[in-house]
């Protein structure tokens, strides 16, 4: 399950419909404090009270009383086994609105009414692999109820006959079997309450989580048999307990927050009178065995029992969950925050959304959607952003006030050869090797020219001392940088001046592995008015294999064309020139975004020819 559309309108700065899309995975609302990013966490964990919208435009004058009824819409997909498995979960009769007789089968066949097509419309709508339920709800100020109106019965599937105005429906009840076979039980008439649509909602609704930007008090709680974690964790001595009893399961919860969180070894749950539990935190070798020496929840940090609780609800949910978190780095320093989120990763079943002004937040989630939330004039509306334009990244980092290389708070930062690099080698060690960053940050040297020459001990001194002044940036876990042209003797006294951290592609440059015609070919046919006629990969392939057969794309002195061009030549300058080539001189190589496509394609299409480069990155992190 997850949430594909939401509106909300009249609810504190929110006054007309603001309409906010989703999708799985990964989804980020950024922007200003007070700019409404909270009051749509409410709003969407569905459990919000009535708060009508206050400003010049709903009370223009003093005494003037708003509209009091807030109203929300959301759009919910469940997908085909999680409705199969609540239908057999929760048994009796389910009514879906019957079609219009206009409505045809797959097959072409007409709706007609008639039993047999009443069970094939049974077994057709069960079949579809996703269902969306189209919700409304509308809320006086300060009451909470559970009011739901369908706005649309045919979950997005097929077109529903009207409802009546006397608030009834037309439906097709069904049932299913013991062995999950559909029981078809004719037409009827009911209220338009009995919708699956809405019975659906209230059973999914659950699922929905919302973890506050405040810290827990949830050090303590009653003893009970509950598996299910309250929607403010209040019980969450109560689960923790019940989960010690599956040792595996609570062992990797405990794992996991280590991870997070290297100053926690591990947490416990105990008894502390007839009717208590106690959450413990052990900062020490639990191998120890002292408990004595382990402190109370709510004498630690206040973001433990926050993580604790997120991981519980990612490792027992036995569906997917939408998982609502409002600014994680409110309490948690900025590297538990990456690593909370590589985590998360390892559970793709769920969906996230995060609220954040944090770009390190947004950098680690790597977010399907971002959408910035700004207050006008009183009022909060959306601006989705597309985090592929930098134009767009531009805007949304400045409404933050915060700029895309901060890195404070990583555990350790690799230096590469420049932005290039510090784009594309995350997505290779991801893709290609599923390796997980884990804190680490790749940040780009921008001015490589600096480290020729005398200047090298200089510059690696600064970033030494950066590393070390006051925490302002973490240590440099190496630097890789491109050979170029540099001797032996040149690439060594880098290294020594570098403490050994600096370390050297295989190749002349990273632009020697994206010499592939297919990638050339692929990426320059998508860029407008570069050709007509589309450019093929033979003829990319021939312009290539040309210029590595001229001594002119290698260092200065070669004498005889290596037995290896693909190392040695000059992959950059070939890039460029084939770029200018063949747009007629239309389109110029753009070092970053061009290569960053190549990269792109090269992992979707043929992998294997980033294999060096990602063993070799692989081998720098282990180093």
């Amino acid at each position: 399950m997850y949430i594909s559309h939401f509106e909300v309108s009249n609810y504190k700065s929110y006054r007309r419909p603001a309409a906010l899309d989703l999708l799985p995975g990964f989804n980020v609302i950024t922007g200003q404090n007070n700019a409404g990013k909270t009051s749509l966490l409410e709003a969407l964990s569905l459990t919000f009270s009535g708060l009508a919208h206050r400003s010049l435009q709903t009370v223009p004058v003093p005494g003037v009383l708003p509209a009091n009824a807030s109203a929300a819409s959301i759009t919910l997909v469940v997908m085909r086994q999680e409705l199969m498995n609540l239908l057999r979960s929760a048994g009796g009769t389910y009514y879906i609105a019957r079609p219009v007789n206009s409505f045809r089968f797959p097959n072409g066949n007409l709706f007609d009414g008639t039993n047999d097509s009443l069970n094939q419309f049974a077994e057709w709508f069960l079949s579809n692999q996703k269902f969306a339920l189209k919700v409304r709800r509308t809320i006086l100020e300060n009451r909470v109820d559970d009011d739901w109106v369908s706005e649309d019965s045919g979950f997005g599937l097929y077109a529903a006959v009207p409802e009546h105005q006397q608030g009834t429906r037309q439906f097709i009840a069904f049932s299913l079997s013991q062995n999950g076979e559909v029981v078809q039980h004719g037409n009827r008439n009911g209220a338009s309450s009995t919708d699956l649509a809405l019975w659906l909602v209230k059973m999914v609704r659950p699922r929905i989580y919302r973890f506050f930007a405040e810290r827990f008090n949830v050090g303590h709680s009653a003893t009970g048999t509950s598996t299910v974690l309250a929607s403010n964790a209040q019980n969450l001595p109560e689960v923790l307990n019940i989960l010690q009893h599956n040792i595996q399961r609570f062992l990797h919860l405990n794992q996991l927050l280590h991870q997070i969180l290297p100053q926690v070894q591990q947490i416990s749950v105990h008894p502390i009178g007839p009717s208590q539990l106690e959450i413990t935190a052990w900062a020490h070798d639990p191998a120890s065995q002292r408990e004595d020496l382990a402190f109370p929840l709510h004498q630690c940090g206040s973001g433990i029992g926050q993580v604790a609780a997120i991981l519980y609800v990612v490792l027992t949910a036995v569906h997917p969950q939408v998982i609502i978190i409002d600014e994680p780095q409110s309490l948690l320093h900025p590297g538990a925050v990456r690593k909370l989120i590589e985590v998360l990763k390892q559970f793709p079943q769920h969906q996230y959304i995060l609220s954040t002004h944090s770009p390190s937040v947004i950098t680690a989630a790597n977010p399907a959607t971002v959408t910035l939330a700004k207050l006008t004039n009183g009022e909060t509306g959306f601006q989705e952003i597309n985090t592929a334009q930098a134009q767009d990244v531009q805007l949304y980092l400045a409404e933050v006030g915060a700029r895309l290389s901060d890195v404070f708070g990583a555990d350790n930062v690799l230096w590469v050869e420049g932005q290039t690099e510090e784009l594309a080698f995350p997505k290779i060690l991801s893709a290609i090797r599923g390796r997980s960053l884990m804190g680490t940050a790749i940040v780009g040297i921008r001015q490589t020219g600096d480290l020729e020459g005398r200047d090298a001990k200089r510059v690696f001194e600064l970033y030494r001392r950066l590393s070390n002044a006051a925490s302002l940036l973490p240590p440099a876990l190496g630097y890789v940088l491109d050979p170029e042209c540099r001797p032996a003797a040149a690439l060594d006294d880098l290294k020594r001046e570098s403490h050994n951290k600096a370390q050297f592609l295989p190749r002349r440059m990273f632009e020697n592995y994206l010499l592939n015609s297919g990638a050339v070919a692929s990426i320059a046919n998508g860029i407008e008015g570069f050709r007509t006629p589309a450019i093929s990969p033979a003829e990319v392939a021939e312009r290539i294999e040309r210029k590595k057969d001229d001594l002119h794309y290698y260092c200065a002195g070669s004498r005889a064309i290596p037995a290896n061009p693909n190392t040695h030549v000059d992959g950059a300058r070939i890039l460029k020139e084939i770029f200018s080539e063949l747009s007629e001189n239309r389109v110029t190589y753009d070092k970053v975004r061009h290569s960053v496509a190549l990269t792109n394609w090269l992992i979707e299409n043929q992998p294997n020819e980033l294999d060096e480069v990602a063993d070799f990155l692989i081998s720098v992190l282990d180093s």
